[in-house]
């Protein structure tokens, strides 16, 4: 309930202490790269793990118990020269859910363009205002965008600010010309992530994150036939997005994310919501709609 306040209070707080905005798991796996001394690998995750928790990346005061988790699971694929590497990364963020024990995930992406160099020892440098690397632009983007994701779970288009950031990110990564910042090339790519995020046609998706966190989620312990209605309308906005943009690599991932838990919620309720959600889903998800069945028939 904390990061709500922070939101209210984002224009009466003057000058907010250094605290951590973040609190990272870092694994990097270098088990398909012949290397006889791959002490590298351990240096770069812990020099990861610092540069993502000690950079202060909002104006907020987080305590040490609200900072926000989030996983980034490195696969180092190939080392074409000396400090050089090609990899697959996936980022997945959490958020908890008020009055459980519970969190739910937020953001679960696969990007397999990362192309960046480091060297042992390297100091991890960022500015927002210029490229420095590779490697601290990838994760700055993921940064803020984790960030607003979060923020708009908690308060409705709250993001907006990160994702923002995250696009003067790709916006400076674009003349260097490494994949994944480009409009060209996969669909799936950072660069339509952030598109996404930051058109307009895409408002009412992020709403729907809101309502389906905050007027869902966060009721259902104590409300939880509204919590579902609220959830199954936050359903009917994607579905409006998803009328103008049927592809969307955002809406997909988002999906991906949350399909069993949404199945797991309807297993109870009322059966006429339960028809509206599944007949929802099975529209703007429809190679899934097998699994779906679940929630008409139970499982």
């Amino acid at each position: 309930m904390k990061r709500i306040v922070q939101i209210l209070l984002i224009c009466i707080l003057p000058s907010p202490l250094l605290s951590q905005d973040l609190n990272s798991r870092v694994v990097i796996n270098a088990d398909g790269v012949e290397l006889s001394d791959k002490t590298i690998f351990t240096e770069m995750q812990v020099a990861i793990k610092e540069f993502v928790d000690n950079t202060k990346w909002t104006n907020e005061v987080f305590g040490p118990e609200e900072r926000i988790k989030v996983n980034i699971f490195i696969t180092i694929t190939e080392m074409p020269s000396l400090n050089n590497f090609r990899a697959k990364t996936q980022i997945t963020t959490a958020r908890p859910v008020y009055g459980a024990s519970y969190e739910s995930l937020l953001f679960n992406y696969l990007d397999e363009e990362w192309l960046f160099s480091y060297a042992p020892s390297q100091p991890l440098v960022f500015s927002e205002n210029r490229y420095d690397n590779e490697l601290t632009s990838l994760l700055a983007f993921f940064c803020f965008v984790v960030i607003g994701l979060d923020f708009d779970s908690f308060g409705n288009l709250s993001g907006k600010p990160y994702y923002q950031r995250a696009q003067n990110v790709l916006i400076n990564a674009q003349p260097v010309g490494n994949p994944g910042w480009q409009s060209f090339g996969s669909p799936k790519s950072r660069f339509w992530i952030q598109e996404n995020l930051t058109n307009q046609v895409f408002e009412p998706f992020r709403t729907s994150i809101y309502q389906y966190h905050r007027n869902g989620l966060d009721i259902m312990v104590e409300q939880p036939d509204q919590a579902r209605q609220n959830i199954a309308n936050s359903l009917t906005l994607i579905q409006g997005v998803v009328k103008q943009v049927p592809l969307s690599s955002l809406i997909n991932f988002y999906l991906d994310g949350k399909r069993s838990e949404i199945i797991d919620i309807y297993q109870e309720g009322q059966p006429e919501v339960k028809k509206q959600a599944h007949d929802i889903l099975i529209e703007i998800d429809p190679t899934k709609t097998d699994e779906y069945q679940k929630i008409i028939k139970g499982s």
